[in-house]
């Protein structure tokens, strides 16, 4: 027998003492803790849909890691939800001092199944005003309808997507590290949108307060969008804003990428990015100043009462005035 033959099934024999030396420590760790719920092991977990009726509530906190979550109207006229899950995992679900709180038990240390389900979370709400909504998920989606607004709205995800069709009374804070962000249509007092690495795309805005977007690396798409002041910034990546107006102070920074921008305004706009052009139109006249090391400057003659400045180290500047 060749020597590589030889090494060749020494190697198998090692990884089949590694398999059953993992078996059998994960089964020693299930024994000495019984309260955990059983451990699957092997292909295949089994799914099951579970109705969770609750009483009246006004806040809503959920915890979750993999499933989708997703609200709907009721139509019972009271408040359940409807969870699509492994059966060895169920959810917490329940309502303490008018809070709706929905857990996931979900292990993945101890769950070794593999599965193409998607496990989810539906909230059936039988009112169409709420006061806080908490969701805090590792990896799923979020899909929140027209259909509701809410005191306040603060989303944190590791991997997944949100869409967001509901207002908000007072702040609203989506961030997710890797996944897209979309608004639609939606009214708040202050706006924070926040990516690493994902997109942004939000239209139909209208934020009492501040808007903030920040891309680290993606693409931030935003349009009609009206607030006090709007902030933007980010690491790598396009940014493209139509008819996004502040009434105090427009900014948008980025350090590599394009800025563009068309039918934008405010009293006082700032706009700078390293490597990359600087393209658009504002609404109205404003006292130009411009700085490029790498690029050709067009803008309008400075005139009325706001300021704009456009800088650039290695691109071009191109701006006028509708």
């Amino acid at each position: 027998m060749s020597k590589e033959k030889k090494w060749m099934i020494a190697g198998i024999i090692m990884v089949a003492v590694g398999i059953v030396l993992s078996v059998a420590a994960l089964t020693l760790y299930t024994i000495g803790n019984r309260s955990k719920k059983p451990v699957n092991v092997g292909i295949g977990a089994k799914y099951v849909t579970n109705t969770y009726e609750v009483g009246e509530f006004d806040d809503i906190e959920i915890t979750a890691k993999i499933e989708r979550i997703n609200f709907k109207p009721s139509d019972t006229g009271k408040g359940y939800v409807v969870c699509y899950e492994d059966a060895d995992f169920l959810h917490v679900v329940k309502d303490e001092n008018r809070v709706l709180k929905i857990t996931d038990t979900y292990d993945s240390f101890l769950n070794f199944t593999f599965t193409v389900e998607t496990p989810t979370i539906t909230v059936f709400l039988p009112k169409s005003e709420y006061s806080k909504l908490k969701i805090d998920s590792e990896t799923g989606d979020v899909d929140i309808p027209e259909n509701f607004s809410f005191e306040s709205i603060d989303i944190k995800l590791s991997t997944g997507d949100v869409n967001m069709g509901s207002s908000c009374r007072g702040d609203m804070d989506i961030k997710t590290s890797t996944g897209k962000i979309e608004v639609n249509d939606i009214s708040a007092d202050d706006v924070t949108l926040r990516t690493s690495t994902g997109s942004i795309k939000a239209s139909g805005i209208k934020c009492g307060g501040e808007m903030n977007v920040d891309v680290s690396t993606g693409k931030c798409n935003l349009s009609d969008i009206v607030c006090e002041s709007f902030y933007s910034t980010g690491s790598t990546g396009k940014v493209t804003l139509t008819g996004v107006k502040a009434q105090n102070r427009f900014s948008v920074e980025r350090s590599t990428g394009d800025i563009n921008i068309k039918g934008c305004d405010a009293e006082n706009v700032h706009l700078k990015t390293a490597t990359g052009d600087i393209t658009g139109s504002l609404c109205t006249g404003k006292d130009f100043s411009t700085d490029t090391n790498t690029g050709k400057v067009s803008v309008p003659e400075s005139a009325g009462t706001g300021k704009c400045s456009v800088s650039t180290n290695t691109g071009n500047i191109n701006i006028s005035v509708e």
